[in-house]
């Protein structure tokens, strides 16, 4: 391997007024199943649905399935039925694959496609209808991207087999992969984010250890370090100003922020004890999760403070933020109804949002 040189589901929504359907929820998802078949269009495809949060969020979309990203356009990438989706303005598209795992704001998706390769799945950028492979380092498999910066560069990692654990890997425009370094007494490692400088983040695994926040830059490997001075950390994502977010790890979980040489906690919503950062727009607003005794919530941090977004209506008590735009637009997913089906949310926090936690 070279190394590094210096939306809707309108068959299982019951749609209604903004006013009613806080008294209302959603039907069962299970009858989805005893439709007849249809197309992978018609089976995406149904009305905006523009309820309010169980906090007062408004929600603008929702869709049986995972979201993995949202970009300033308000597309939304991820996975219906087995089948990745990009939604444009409501409208989805199906890709050939499984799962959109990355959207720039050019508007190309990172995708995967089980069982087409040699190593038993291939990855692709698609944009307008073309496909540009990400090809698969030498002696390496299973490999999944992460994020996509607007230039085209995309991170992720792949899995070695000649040893055991993953490798952070690092590809460029035309496709073609690099090695990012790691510790040398590393086991595994992930690129998680990347911005467009190309500065790249993720974390490395070390025997007897839950692993290290790491900054690939300009060819050099920085460990993050921790207010316990630790470096057991992860980071998740990382934004044009060098904002770098993840957790912190130790007796708990909990939310972390690097900027500027200094490292902050994210607290979690009251009468939680664990949290985790997974995105940052070019505001510094941080989006997550936040977890406790009664389940997972969906966290905006603004200026510090957490925000419960609320889940839709019918929600179960697991719902999580992954990706935040610089519109403000959250994209995450929701466990939803009794036979715990999960929704895509995005939450429009552009709109005002409550200013006290739950």
């Amino acid at each position: 391997m070279n190394k590094l040189p210096v939306f809707f589901l309108a068959t299982s929504i019951t749609l209604c007024s903004v006013a009613a359907c806080g008294e209302r929820v959603l039907t069962e998802p299970s009858a989805v199943s005893q439709t007849p078949a249809a197309t992978a269009t018609e089976r995406l495809s149904g009305p905006l649905l523009q309820v309010k949060s169980s906090t007062g969020v408004p929600i603008s979309l929702l869709v049986e399935g995972y979201a993995s990203a949202i970009n300033s356009r308000g597309q939304v990438a991820g996975d219906s039925y087995g089948e990745a989706v990009l939604w444009t303005r409501g409208v989805p598209r199906t890709l050939e694959g499984d799962n959109a795992q990355a959207l720039n704001d050019r508007g190309q998706v990172a995708v995967r496609v089980r069982g087409e390769g040699a190593v038993g799945s291939a990855l692709y950028i698609w944009h307008r209808g073309r496909r540009t492979e990400l090809a698969y380092p030498a002696g390496y498999r299973d490999c999944m991207v992460s994020d996509l910066n607007n230039w085209g560069r995309s991170v992720g990692r792949c899995y070695s087999s000649t040893r055991i654990g993953y490798a952070a890997v690092i590809w460029g425009r035309k496709g073609n992969p690099f090695e990012l370094p790691e510790p040398s007494n590393a086991t595994w490692s992930k690129a998680a984010g990347i911005n467009d400088r190309g500065d790249v983040v993720g974390y490395a695994y070390v025997s007897g250890s839950h692993g290290s926040g790491i900054r690939w830059r300009r060819g050099g490997m920085f460990v993050l370090q921790t207010k316990s001075g630790t470096g057991l950390s992860r980071a998740n994502a990382i934004n044009n100003r060098g904002r770098i977010v993840g957790a912190c790890l130790g007796q708990s979980q909990l939310a972390c922020e690097w900027y500027n040489g200094n490292v902050s906690v994210l607290e979690p919503l009251p009468g939680d004890d664990q949290s985790n950062a997974r995105a940052v727009n070019a505001r510094g607003t941080v989006v997550g999760s936040s977890s406790g005794p009664g389940g997972q919530s969906a966290v905006l941090w603004k200026d510090g403070i957490p925000v419960d977004l609320g889940s839709p209506p019918g929600a179960g008590n697991s719902t999580w933020a992954v990706a935040i735009n610089n519109r403000g637009q959250v994209a995450g997913t929701s466990i939803v109804g009794n036979n715990a089906l999960p929704y895509v949310v995005v939450w429009e926090t552009s709109r005002p949002v409550p200013r006290t936690v739950r």
